[in-house]
């Protein structure tokens, strides 16, 4: 069932390289590492809140309309999918779908982004659009690829 596939894929990057890791003074009189770029700043701060626990999807809003079994299966998706990131790959699981990937944040500005991943059948990649909330527990996002593009929000679990 390759829309099943699909439809988790499309939620799944919604539900979206590594951050680069940033290093402190050296000891023993050792030079400092230059200062990290905005961007770097950007990606850190980003993939930090994208870490920091468990994300559910809360809403997807597919742009065009499902036949009744494929907005059934979306049903169920949205509030019980959890998806969570660990810094190189991101996973989704819900009563009917598990799904893992790897991802990278691109674009990064301030606190929007875009989450990227490569479709492991090489149809190329799944991307969203991404837009955090200034207190990081909320993204918003546009699936941008076919075959679901769409809109929805995935909202961090706990503290």
């Amino acid at each position: 069932m390759a829309s099943v596939t699909a439809l988790a894929r499309a939620l799944l990057f919604a539900a979206l390289a590594p951050s680069p890791a940033f290093f402190g003074a050296a000891c023993g009189g050792a030079p400092q590492a230059a200062p990290a770029s905005p961007l770097a700043q950007d990606v850190a701060s980003i993939q930090a809140s994208l870490v920091a626990g468990p994300w559910r999807l809360v809403d997807y809003r597919p742009d065009l309309s499902l036949e009744p079994m494929l907005q059934a299966l979306l049903a169920q998706q949205v509030r019980s999918m959890i998806v969570r990131f660990d810094g190189r790959v991101m996973s989704a699981r819900s009563p009917t779908i598990q799904i893992a990937r790897p991802y990278s944040i691109e674009n990064a500005a301030g606190l929007a982004f875009d989450l990227v991943a490569p479709d492991p059948q090489g149809s190329g990649p799944m991307s969203s659009r991404c837009q955090m909330s200034a207190d990081g527990m909320q993204i918003a996002f546009r699936a941008q690829s076919d075959p679901w593009p769409g809109t929805g929000l995935l909202r961090r679990e706990g503290p």
